[in-house]
Order: structure tokens, then sequence, then C-alpha cells
């Protein structure tokens, strides 16, 4: 998250309120072994899962952090309406399941 965070706040100006935006921070192996979680067939372990889930969750959440950074005080409806769109996508898609031994952060 402090990473995404740094890079933007040093690349300041090509911080844009967009959802293509949001994607683009996001490496190309997270954004696959996270939509790879969603399909029954692939056999990745729970670690490596896990790790993929927390990841994909720090990077965005870096990525909102930086727009709204960015876009403090602009009243951008954009960035409004797209940062509520991931508070709520947080809220209901990404939850904390109890293993038996252990708990998983998954993405629905």
């Amino acid at each position: 998250m402090l990473r995404v965070i740094a890079r933007n706040l040093i690349m300041w100006s090509r911080v844009h309120p967009s959802e293509d935006w949001i994607q683009s921070q996001i490496p190309e192996i997270v954004k696959s072994s996270v939509n790879g979680l969603r399909d029954d067939s692939i056999d990745i372990d729970e670690m490596d899962a896990e790790t993929f889930v927390q990841a994909y969750v720090n990077i965005v959440t870096g990525a909102c952090i930086s727009l709204g950074l960015r876009f403090a005080g602009t009243k951008n409806a954009n960035v409004q309406e797209l940062l509520y769109e991931y508070a709520i996508f947080f809220l209901n898609e990404v939850c904390l399941q109890h293993d038996a031994s252990q708990s998983i952060l998954t993405v629905k």
C-alpha cells in the first residue's frame, strides 16, 4: 500500500480518477491470481491465495488513498463516485472467512 502511495505521490500528474487507472496499478500476476481464485478448477495453496488477496487489497487501497490525496478539496464527482464504489466493494466483496484452524481473506 505504501509503495503504491509513494509512487503516485512522485507521479502526481498521472493520477486519474478512473477504474482503468486503479486497475493499471495492479501487477498482472496479482490480477490473474485473484481472478483464478474464482475458478474452482485451479488448485492454489491457501497460503498463496491469501497472499495474492492481501496484495490485491493493499494495492487497490493504496490507489484509492492516492486518489483521495490527489483530489482532496476539488469536489470532483467522478472521484467521489469511484471511491464510494470501492468502499462498497470492500464492504461487500472482501470478507474474512473463518476456517477451523485459521482465518482466510477471500474475494467473492
